[in-house]
Order: structure tokens, then sequence, then C-alpha cells
């Protein structure tokens, strides 16, 4: 009985020895895992506050764009307008020219049907 009862404490030691490495070695991954949480939390709130630049700058270039961009327009809208007064103005003149050349056509026929006339008479 005596033997039995010395495998049965052998076997609890052993048991035990076992329960004692297992408990050391979950002790260690739980404080892996808890540097890791740590680091992971560091980590995140770092990327936040630079998030949180980016998101500035990206604010700042796309206010400063959309001004560059708005004030672009508007004096090319002002060049246009002079371009389109410009090629009114063109086309104004050419139509005056245009009718003081039929004008003057006209005075240059009577004129020589007004010599032929005179060369008749």
């Amino acid at each position: 009985m005596q033997s039995v009862t010395d495998q049965v404490n052998e076997i609890r030691e052993t048991r035990n020895k076992e329960i004692d490495r297992n408990q050391e070695v979950r002790d260690k991954i739980k404080e892996q895992v808890e540097k890791y949480r740590v680091a992971e939390d560091k980590y995140k709130s770092s990327m936040a506050v630079h998030q949180k630049k980016i998101n500035s700058i990206e604010e700042k270039m796309r206010g400063q764009v959309e001004s560059t961009v708005t004030k672009e327009i508007k004096e090319a809208e002002v060049w246009r307008d002079k371009y389109n007064k410009v090629i009114s103005n063109i086309e104004e003149v050419q139509d005056k020219v245009k009718t003081f050349v039929e004008n003057f056509d006209t005075l240059k026929d009577q004129m020589e049907s007004e010599k032929k006339k005179c060369e008749n008479f």
C-alpha cells in the first residue's frame, strides 16, 4: 500500500510541478499580452496625433487650392469677357468697313455712270 501511496504522491508532485510550469507560462504570456496592449495603445494614440496633423494639413491645402482655383477662374472669366468684347468690337468694325466698301462701290458706280453721261452729252 505504501508503494501505491508513494506512486500517487509522486504523480501528484509531478502534476503539481506541471501545473506550476503551466501557470508560469500563462503568467509570461499574460505579461507579454499586456505589454503588447500597452504598446498598441501607445501606437494608436501616436497614430491619432499624426492623423490629426495630416487632416489639418489636408484641410489647409484644400482651402488654399480651392481659393487659388476660384481666383484663377474669376480672372479667366474677366479675360474671357474682355476677349468677347474685343471680338464683338472687331465684328462691328468689320460690318462698318463692309458697309463703307458697299457705299464706296455704289458711289463709284454712280460716278462712272455720270462720267459716261457727261461724255455722251
